[in-house]
């Protein structure tokens, strides 16, 4: 069995550089020979490899891209004929099928660590109640930096 030297594609070079030369080390050749990958006779097998390889990968994305839409698919399904949806207020900012239709009724919880645009997007959501909730003295607010002045109830 061959062992591969390092593989990069010299089709955009005229020839490839002097570096490009691989030691083929292999007991059926003696001590090992050298060749550059152009002039190589181990060339179509790795050609052939590198299709194999190039075409094994094509499929496989391809396949990835069906997954990924039959679950967006599959997704949508689910949000249309449910009757409770539960998220987090991250990933309502984030996922267009959670924002594509209001909801009768939005409820925030923990509301004391949210941040206000969080707040904001979720109140949007609600087309007749938004319900926030949060025990305030339970967890203060989340603030950035040692600012007491500024928010106070922070700390």
């Amino acid at each position: 069995m061959n062992k591969v030297g390092p593989q990069r594609d010299w089709s955009c070079c005229a020839s490839p550089p002097p570096s490009a030369r691989v030691r083929w080390p292999s007991t059926s050749r003696g001590a090992g020979s050298s060749a550059t990958p152009g002039g190589h006779s181990d060339e179509a097998e790795l050609g052939r490899r590198h299709r194999e390889s190039s075409e094994a990968l094509e499929g496989t994305v391809r396949r990835l891209a069906e997954i990924a839409a039959a679950i967006a698919s599959l997704s949508r399904v689910i949000l249309e004929e449910t009757q409770v949806v539960a998220a987090t207020l991250a990933r309502l900012s984030i996922m267009e099928d959670l924002l594509a239709e209001p909801y009768d009724t939005v409820v925030v919880d923990e509301a004391s660590v949210v941040p206000i645009p969080y707040l904001w997007l979720a109140a949007l959501m609600g087309r007749r109640r938004v319900v926030v909730a949060g025990d305030f003295p339970q967890l203060p607010p989340i603030a950035a930096g040692d600012d007491r002045d500024r928010y106070p109830r922070a700390y």
